[in-house]
């Protein structure tokens, strides 16, 4: 898709998941309540379980950090990650039209490969400063992929949440990057 049009729909789809509409539950907790605003979308939210387990959108209603990688939280990463697989393959093709048959067939994972591959397309963007963090994002996602594309692949938020909140960063700083560089081959 589009990055212009990705975004705008990316942006809209994650608006209509509330924190208050999908996951909220009667709160059991005593503690200190913070109360934050129930209709915020929920991958926005994100970034606030990082040090909290439980965030509160009244004084009756609360959020738990175990609650979140469910299916509609998964959806939003798998657009993210299909897009960069895209933008991967559209990159290529337009830089390369020769190989668009070969491309075609590519896994993911050979995406990245031929893109890595290829210094001129890292030169065409300035978010990252070096092909080693490049590669180190791309690999990350291609990992977290796996665990996102299969559904029946349960995270341990206790332990794995800050890379949950990692490679949200990580997708979309390679989002931002990779439209850098479809632009530029645009502009050609």
């Amino acid at each position: 898709m589009d990055p212009q049009k990705f975004d705008v729909f990316f942006n809209k789809l994650a608006a209509t998941i509330k924190l208050s509409d999908i996951y909220a539950k009667e709160a059991n907790s005593k503690t200190n309540k913070k109360i934050i605003d129930l209709n915020k979308p929920l991958f926005d939210a994100l970034d606030l379980f990082e040090n909290q387990e439980e965030l509160f959108i009244s004084d009756k209603l609360s959020v738990k950090r175990t609650q979140l990688m469910n299916h509609p939280f998964k959806v939003l990463f798998y657009l993210l990650i299909i897009q960069i697989e895209y933008q991967l393959y559209k990159i290529q093709k337009e830089n390369e039209p020769s190989k668009k048959e070969k491309l075609q067939i590519l896994t993911f994972n050979e995406l990245i490969k031929g893109f890595l591959d290829n210094k001129e397309l890292m030169q065409k963007q300035v978010i990252y400063k070096s092909k080693k963090e490049f590669k180190e994002d791309l690999k990350a996602i291609s990992s977290f992929r796996n665990i996102i594309m299969h559904s029946n692949r349960k995270m341990q938020l206790s332990l794995e949440y800050k890379t949950i909140i990692k490679r949200k960063q990580q997708l979309m700083k390679l989002i931002n990057a990779l439209n850098e560089i479809r632009k530029a081959i645009e502009a050609k």
